[in-house]
């Protein structure tokens, strides 16, 4: 869906209100259909089964039984090649793995604890993982942007999004742009992102993503797909052991 539109329409296609916010019952509800504002993370795995993973892998037994098979003819140059190439693979493997978990975690630690919102016509708090789409969020200076959000009303706003999109500088912001067609998340003058922090001013916004469907919660599900591909040397040593097997 296109929220970079009319304030008012999207508002209507959020089937919400830009005054009141949502009812107390409308967000409950969706909060049990679409589930927390969070971004959600594998179990991590503890070191043993990390290992266990890399060698019950079909090419990794094949390699050790050869390597067991060249020791026994005298080999000893090949077999330790062969274990070698074993080790290192698994190492990467597993070294990869862990830095990809650790990078889930820490986009986790920048989300935001808590959210001011309006909820049947009334300014709360709630717990951001509490947040659901079409919600009213007040953000102001030093808040942490706690879900996706098409701006509705800006004053003197500005937003670190550097963690985001790399910009060492505060982006300011603009509730009145208004987008006929697709823009990159930089130049979103309009949109303030989930994670990224107040500056300066402050301004209202309605929630159009939370959770996994945020642009974070985007690069955090990336990151969970790391370990299943294989660096360029992993490639390489793949295709040498292939050989020596």
């Amino acid at each position: 869906m296109d929220y970079l539109g009319q304030k008012n329409e999207i508002v209507k296609k959020l089937d919400s209100d830009s005054a009141r916010g949502l009812s107390s019952e409308l967000a409950a509800k969706r909060l049990e259909e679409n589930g927390p504002n969070k971004i959600e993370s594998k179990k991590k795995k503890s070191l043993g089964k990390k290992i266990a993973e890399q060698i019950i892998d079909p090419m990794v037994i094949l390699l050790i039984v050869a390597s067991i098979v060249s020791a026994f003819t005298g080999d000893k140059v090949e077999c330790f090649i062969i274990i070698a190439i074993v080790i290192i693979n698994a190492i990467m493997s597993i070294i990869q793995e862990g830095k990809a978990e650790d990078s889930v975690e820490a986009l986790q630690k920048m989300s935001s604890p808590e959210a001011s919102v309006i909820r049947d016509g009334k300014k709360i708090k709630v717990k951001a993982e509490e947040l659901v789409v079409g919600d009213v969020v007040v953000i102001e200076t030093g808040d942490i942007v706690p879900a996706d959000m098409r701006l509705l009303e800006s004053s003197n706003l500005k937003v670190d999004e550097s963690s985001l999109t790399g910009e060492s500088v505060a982006t300011e912001k603009n509730s009145e742009a208004v987008y006929d067609s697709e823009v990159g998340i930089g130049d979103r003058e309009n949109f303030a992102f989930s994670s990224t922090i107040v500056t300066y001013g402050h301004a209202r916004g309605i929630v159009t993503q939370t959770g996994s469907d945020t642009e974070m919660g985007k690069i955090a599900s990336s990151l969970h797909q790391v370990e299943d591909k294989d660096t360029p040397l992993q490639r390489q040593l793949n295709k040498l052991s292939k050989l020596l097997a």
